[in-house]
């Protein structure tokens, strides 16, 4: 993508060292498997709605996208015991 973003852009010649450390950086990324989406997260909706005694709706997924803000800056503690601990705390 950068490579043809750089060709429409006129940006000229193309640094190939600096595409290839670009494609290592994204590689190394997804191999420590960080988490992207909520889909992503060691537990789901089930488990929010468990722990919190709450019904279907927005409010579980707001409490997702909450543990994947948290997941995404500290991607250790995408574990289901870590997240389970946190939906405790959020009684």
């Amino acid at each position: 993508l950068r490579k043809a973003d750089d060709l429409a852009h006129g940006w000229g010649k193309i640094d190939e060292n600096q595409i290839e450390e670009f494609k290592n950086r994204i590689n190394s990324q997804i191999k420590k498997s960080c988490p992207f989406t909520i889909s992503d997260l060691a537990v789901n909706g089930n488990d929010v709605m468990n722990v919190l005694g709450l019904q279907p709706g927005p409010r579980v997924g707001q409490i997702l996208n909450q543990l994947l803000e948290k997941v995404i800056d500290k991607p250790e503690y995408n574990q289901k015991g870590k997240l389970m601990e946190m939906l405790k705390d959020m009684r």
